[in-house]
């Protein structure tokens, strides 16, 4: 069953991915709502069936612990840069998960 609900949450990950690059450039900030809900909603489920790794927003253990080091160091521009570059956060969503850490 696992194997099945994975290969629907890659499938359906595509497919978003796919429409966005094909369009380019999302117009409406009614498109841009429903993408993120449709990504929220393929996170869930990731978390769900225990493949966080998958997700959206997933940051590995060795770049949580440069993030780690930048904050220790007094980089917060360049962990919250990293952040985004890793996850596709927007400004607000990185930082709150910045001062999370």
């Amino acid at each position: 069953m696992d194997i099945y609900i994975l290969g629907a949450i890659i499938c359906i990950g595509l497919i978003i991915r796919t429409i966005y690059f094909q369009v380019g450039e999302i117009y409406s900030r009614e498109d841009k709502k429903k993408i993120k809900r449709m990504q929220y909603q393929i996170d869930e489920l990731c978390r769900f069936v225990g493949y966080d790794e998958l997700m959206s927003t997933y940051i590995s253990d060795e770049d949580q612990k440069f993030i780690k080091h930048l904050k220790n160091i007094g980089k917060e521009v360049e962990a919250i840069k990293k952040i985004r570059d890793i996850t596709g956060l927007d400004l607000k969503e990185a930082k709150k998960y910045f001062d999370s850490i």
